[in-house]
């Protein structure tokens, strides 16, 4: 990043603290707060079956994969990439990464495989998540060798 986009990321930071659309907490912090004061609500997945379960629970899950994803050298501030249709899965993956200090760039699985890895490679994302398949793209198999610094998971 240059220094003068280093200087209007800045400059937009403290205008969004000063007009109170940014305190100063990070998703993570927000998300484990909104967790500790409603752990018990409940969530309902809806796609091939029905699944609910509490924020409590979904948010143990990704504490346990943002760990393991820890372990493996991710590091806070690094770009991953979600290609995953809205699911139990995708949000357990979502909120880890968050947890982990990631930078998430959600793509949805409407876009295509151009689409798709134009914003892996236009993000700098150094992992990505991917659907195997989704209705008739085979995603893993496209993307999987489109750039050899991807680690996909």
């Amino acid at each position: 990043m240059g220094v003068t986009q280093h200087s209007a990321l800045a400059g937009l930071r403290s205008d969004y603290r000063r007009t109170g659309q940014h305190r100063g907490v990070m998703l993570g912090q927000a998300l484990a707060a909104a967790v500790a004061a409603h752990p018990c609500d409940q969530i309902l997945f809806l796609g091939d079956s029905a699944e609910r379960l509490t924020v409590g629970e979904l948010w143990l899950d990704a504490l346990a994969l943002a760990g393991a994803l820890r372990r493996d050298g991710m590091r806070t501030g690094e770009v991953v990439g979600i290609l995953l249709p809205n699911s139990r899965r995708a949000w357990t993956i979502y909120l880890a990464c968050v947890a982990a200090g990631a930078v998430v760039v959600p793509i949805p699985p409407t876009q295509g495989i151009t689409e798709a890895a134009y914003c892996l490679d236009d993000s700098g994302a150094r992992r990505f998540f991917v659907a195997d398949r989704w209705r008739r793209t085979d995603f893993a198999g496209a993307l999987g060798g489109e750039d050899p610094a991807l680690q996909g998971l």
